[in-house]
């Protein structure tokens, strides 16, 4: 049957009832599922449950066209989208908190007191690591390297209007990388 094949790719299993453990029903993905989370190949009662739930050739038919539609509308959306899967708003926001749990150059950007968003004014890559790593002491956190510091400040380079660019010219005539709209406050000493 087709929607015994479609549950056994699933859940990756191969072959007809060839490992014993369940007939030719589909039930092997909740199965296989409780299976690796049971005490010595036992199933608890919960897992039991499930098994006898899932085991129901009846309910898995019923339910093969609504699995079937959501997969279609699924691919349809995709489609509309460019192949990009949508991110529902609880989703993004549980995606940010992780961002910037992991991650305290987005704290540095948002942080208040080192520099200011500002047009017609510039920062090399070098200053701008020098006055991260002086917030760093201040909050007790540990810096990421200059790279990685450059390149965080770039992919938020939109959303915060700056602007890199390797035009920054210091003292001299040497030209550096930097940023374009932003000014900084205080100067650390180098």
């Amino acid at each position: 049957m087709l929607h015994n094949a479609f549950l056994k790719r699933l859940g990756g299993i191969s072959g007809e009832n060839g490992d014993g453990l369940l007939g030719d029903n589909g039930a092997a993905v909740a199965f296989r599922a409780d299976k690796m989370h049971s005490r010595a190949g036992e199933l608890d009662t919960v897992g039991q449950r499930r098994f006898m739930d899932m085991q129901s050739v009846e309910a898995l038919s019923a339910e093969l066209e609504g699995i079937l539609l959501w997969c279609l509308e699924g691919l349809q959306r995709l489609l509309r989208n460019s192949y990009k899967f949508t991110v529902s708003p609880k989703a993004a926001a549980n995606l940010e908190t992780i961002k910037r749990n992991s991650n305290n150059v987005l704290d540095f950007l948002d942080s208040e007191g080192y520099f200011r968003y500002k047009a017609n004014f510039s920062i090399s890559s070098k200053d701008l690591y020098e006055i991260y790593k002086l917030w760093c002491e201040d909050n007790a956190c540990h810096p990421v390297s200059a790279a990685r510091l450059s390149s965080e400040v770039s992919q938020n380079a939109v959303r915060l209007n700056l602007e890199p660019t390797n035009n920054i010219y210091l003292p001299g005539g040497r030209r550096v990388r930097g940023f374009m709209g932003i000014e900084a406050l205080v100067h650390p000493a180098a």
